[in-house]
């Protein structure tokens, strides 16, 4: 089953809400090494929910064959 636009939003936020004291941390110990990479998973994640969330637009858009589904005229 395919995530929903809604589900991934959730889910990026919470990512989101999970990095920043990661973030604040780093940023004052910035030798901690296990720091940089729990962040570095953090962002894999969110950048993977960015990618399908551009892809449920895009098949909200362009549906499945990537063609428009409708036209604006003017």
């Amino acid at each position: 089953m395919r995530p929903t636009l809604q589900s991934l939003n959730m889910r990026m936020k919470e990512l989101r809400t999970k990095r920043k004291p990661l973030w604040e941390r780093f940023e004052s110990n910035p030798t901690e090494i296990q720091l940089a990479a729990e962040l570095r998973i953090i962002d894999d994640l969110i950048a993977d929910c960015n990618e399908k969330r551009n892809h449920c637009n895009d098949e909200t858009v362009y549906g499945h064959g990537r063609r428009p589904l409708a036209v604006s005229v003017g």
